[in-house]
């Protein structure tokens, strides 16, 4: 059985897959070298992808969104902010400027190992690093030829994925984001900083919802702590925290979306949580997670 050939056919044409034998000694068909964009290579460095359509319209007939939406807040950013941070991190680099293209072609100059040494020394607040923020991503885009967002991505969900939508999250996600390399490992003092100060660790667009849904920051608090302190002993309430507000909050925001909308079974909806924890999960060697738990990409693919 290992090694045969499958084939399958799409509107485009014919794929061949190879069937191989998993590290648990089942099988599984590997479809290999499908192209989804073209290389960010020369003119297309910085640029949005540039997605084959014509290689595989047709091919997806559902959808999974596993550990993200774009309602999650470290997926987008205000195009402002943005800006801000651009012209920053240009100025570190050596180039003060006030123009964005400008700013744009001197930063497609520099190293990308460089760019991102500088971007996380540097233009990272304090406040940012504890709400473990991300610097760059998809911001809301006009001007452009080919935008990643020429709407706002709320106005995107509104018009409903046309094919059956699977969404998860894994029951730890927040572990990666406070007990990894990926963001350092908090320590015992962050913890106490955190207690002191709550609303430090609350991201800006979640913060904005609390009025909008009559929670105060104490209030907020206290559903994670109860009358505790964030401490080493409460550790995995403030991870329960973290993975809601990172992961869960924006993920159950688009499942209340595509519920709504969805108006027969060929465009159903699921949501699921993932509970398995593999002791060969790539992601928690890769970052060097201490904090026990199932983390993002924690599963076997099947």
């Amino acid at each position: 059985m290992d090694n045969s050939r499958v084939e399958i056919c799409v509107h485009e044409g014919k794929l061949i897959g190879i069937v191989e034998k998993g590290v648990y000694g089942d099988y599984y068909t590997a479809f290999r070298g499908i192209p989804y964009a073209k290389p960010p290579i020369g003119e297309l460095r910085f640029k949005v992808q540039l997605i084959c359509y014509d290689c595989f319209t047709g091919l997806f007939h559902k959808a999974i969104s596993q550990s993200g939406v774009i309602r999650c807040p470290w997926a987008f950013t205000e195009q402002q902010l943005h800006s801000e941070k651009g012209f920053r991190l240009a100025e570190k680099l050596g180039k003060a400027t006030a123009d964005p293209k400008v700013a744009y072609e001197f930063l497609k100059t520099i190293d990308a190992k460089k760019l991102i040494e500088t971007e996380r020394k540097f233009l990272l607040t304090e406040s940012e690093r504890k709400q473990s923020s991300l610097i760059f991503t998809p911001s809301l885009d006009h001007e452009s030829s080919n935008p990643f967002f020429p709407e706002d991505p709320e106005t995107f969900m509104c018009r409903e994925v046309k094919v059956p939508f699977l969404l998860g999250f894994t029951s730890c996600e927040g572990s990666v984001m406070i007990g990894s390399s990926f963001n350092g490992q908090i320590s015992k003092e962050d913890l106490g900083t955190v207690n002191s100060d709550f609303k430090k660790t609350i991201l800006p667009r979640c913060l904005s919802t609390l009025s909008k849904i009559s929670i105060t920051i104490e209030e907020l608090k206290s559903l994670y702590f109860g009358d505790k302190a964030v401490s080493e002993e409460t550790l995995m309430n403030y991870v329960d925290f973290i993975s809601d507000e990172f992961v869960c909050r924006g993920i159950m925001e688009v499942v209340d979306i595509q519920t709504k909308l969805n108006n027969n079974d060929n465009k159903a909806t699921y949501l699921y949580q993932f509970s398995y924890e593999s002791e060969t999960n790539p992601l928690r060697k890769i970052f060097k997670v201490q904090i026990p738990g199932i983390i993002i990409n924690s599963f076997k693919t099947i």
